[in-house]
This record gives C-alpha cells, structure tokens and sequence, in this order.
C-alpha cells in the first residue's frame, strides 16, 4: 500500500534527484558543465524548447572549439544525459505548473467555502473541486 500511496508527489520530487551518475568519466563531467554554461548563456529565462536543439556532431564540433575531445562512446553517454537533463526540465516546468494550478483552484473553492455562501449545489461542486485536487497529488 505504501508503493501507492503519495506516488504522485513522490513522482514529481524524483525529477529534482542529481542528474549526473557518479559513473561518468571526467571529461564527460567537463563536457556537460561546458555545454550547460552554453545553454545558460544562450537561452532566454523560462525559455523551452520542445527538443534539444544540437545532434551529436554539432555537440563535438563545439566541444573540440573548447578544447574538449571526446570519444564515440563518451559522445554517446554525453548525449544521453542532455536528452535526460533535457527531459529534467521540460518536467520541472509541468510540475510547477501543475502546483500553481493546483493551489489556485483549491484556493478558489476553500476561500468561497469558508468566506461564501454557497447554495448545496455550489457547495458539493465547491467540495468536489478540492477532493480532485487532493486525489491528483495523492494518487
């Protein structure tokens, strides 16, 4: 029953996990702190795009311009961790997105509850709106 229970907000907490394995080698590691700084440099705030824009051979092209060079095998494991960094947060976005939208309609419906006076209609949708918004987060 525990696995069940709370999966939804245990769900969304693992996209803040570390994104980086302790199994990389060094010159991965360098690599993706390089190409981060690009991003960060390059992007405007709160910007996403809906796919990492670079392909593996604009990735070592730019790499090789910083004096980073790299393997097959390392450009692989490297792309494979800036489509999971990318993946990361595209997910943050939805998440608090989802607790924005979550708080304002449970806000709407406990502040008319405790402040209004519904009809019984109004207030079983009232009810409603703040049980789907609890069942949400606790599925």
């Amino acid at each position: 029953m525990q696995g069940v229970l709370f999966s939804g907000i245990r769900e969304s907490m693992r996209v803040f996990e570390p994104t980086l394995p302790a199994t990389a080698d060094g010159t991965v590691h360098d690599a993706v702190k390089l190409l981060a700084e690009d991003d960060r440099s390059v992007g405007a705030v709160g910007f996403r795009r809906a796919q990492p824009s670079k392909s593996s051979a604009d990735v070592k092209r730019q790499l090789k311009e910083h004096g980073l060079d790299v393997s097959d095998r390392q450009l692989d494991q490297l792309m494979k961790l800036q489509e999971g960094e990318h993946a990361r947060r595209l997910a943050r976005g939805r998440f608090w997105m989802q607790l924005v939208i979550s708080l304002l309609v449970a806000g709407f419906a406990g502040a008319f509850l405790a402040f209004g006076t519904p009809g019984a209609s109004t207030e079983k949708a009232l009810f409603g709106l703040v049980g789907t918004v609890l069942g949400y987060w606790l599925r």
